[in-house]
């Protein structure tokens, strides 16, 4: 399934955090964000349907987790580069 299928298949909210998720992501630039996003929607899915949540909880906690994520690798990255301009 190409991912522009999935995405046409996705509820209104799923498409929301879809794009949240994709504008969070390029604070790191990832070679395939789509694959990523698209998973991160199934798991979120499938915890709904195993915890009998809503899925917008589900949603909303699997991007709080992916925004925690992102935000300390984009730290490490900017320490990194730190380090490097220090060391020129």
């Amino acid at each position: 399934m190409t991912e522009s299928v999935f995405y046409n298949s996705l509820s209104q909210i799923e498409q929301e955090y879809w794009h949240q998720l994709a504008d969070l992501f390029q604070l790191v630039n990832p070679q395939k964000p789509e694959k990523g996003i698209q998973s991160l929607i199934l798991r979120a899915r499938k915890s709904s349907r195993d915890n009998q949540s809503s899925l917008e909880q589900e949603l909303d906690a699997m991007f709080q987790g992916a925004k925690e994520r992102t935000l300390r690798r984009v730290a490490l990255l900017n320490a990194c580069q730190l380090l490097k301009n220090s060391c020129d």
